[in-house]
């Protein structure tokens, strides 16, 4: 039941934020000076090359070594946070 809830909040805000997103004018956008479009194919292929990766890791390793690795590469992903 509360992730039902949840859902219908989640699309209660997302019907919120798109009725209301002209009034956050320029919040939220990339900068122009970084603003690439190849940015777009840079995670697509991030993330062709991470889901076989972490099925393999799962399948062979089991879920200790995710965790390692997912420990490894977490202060590199919070740096653009």
């Amino acid at each position: 039941m509360v992730f039902a809830a949840s859902g219908v909040d989640m699309l209660i805000s997302v019907v919120w934020f798109w009725f209301g997103r002209r009034q956050l004018g320029e919040v939220g956008r990339s900068a122009p000076e970084i603003a690439n479009p190849m940015r777009v194919v840079y995670v697509a292929i991030g993330v062709l090359v991470a889901i076989p990766l972490v099925y393999l890791l799962m399948d062979r390793a089991g879920a200790l070594m995710l965790q390692w690795l997912l420990t490894a590469l977490f202060p590199g992903g919070a740096r653009y946070w």
